[in-house]
């Protein structure tokens, strides 16, 4: 565990995750679980298609029914790609939910994934920061985990 990116790829996170909820199609694997009652964590590899981005959103809103306010962080390192029909799913929900995200950090390193999450980010205005290497995200995501972390809502 000496590099950050070795915490994610070795599932140290998902160990230490509760309500864990796994999805694979022919070109996609996805996880997401909870690390704290308001911090959820994606992680996908492959070709992502809207089937993941709905059990994201499905998911999400599962944990919005128990609290006001959540931080979510994707690992989407390993994501090569996306199906168009994605973004058509996500940005309607992120227009939806944005007010009750405090952040939303995306670890990508894919330039077309990276297009594809400013597009939903212009469009929807929800809190969305890319991190474009592992020890970036493990950083937010540690900040994150502090106690002294728990923001309200942003209004945005």
């Amino acid at each position: 565990m000496s590099d950050s990116g070795e915490l994610f790829d070795q599932g140290y996170f998902q160990r230490q995750g509760t309500a864990l909820e796994p999805l694979e199609t022919e070109r996609a694997a996805s996880i997401v679980y909870r690390l704290k009652s308001s911090i959820v964590v994606g992680r996908a590899r492959g070709y992502v298609d809207a089937p993941h981005m709905q059990h994201l959103i499905e998911y999400c809103d599962a944990v919005l029914r128990e609290v006001d306010c959540i931080t979510v962080f994707h690992d989407w390192f390993a994501v090569t790609g996306y199906e168009s029909r994605t973004r058509q799913v996500m940005t309607p929900w992120a227009v939806r939910t944005r007010a009750r995200h405090a952040a939303i950090h995306i670890g990508v390193t894919s330039q077309v994934v990276r297009m594809g999450i400013a597009v939903v980010s212009l469009a929807s205005g929800a809190p969305i920061e890319t991190h474009g290497s592992p020890s970036s995200h493990l950083a937010a995501l540690a900040g994150a985990m502090r106690p002294s972390s728990a923001l309200p809502p942003s209004g945005r």
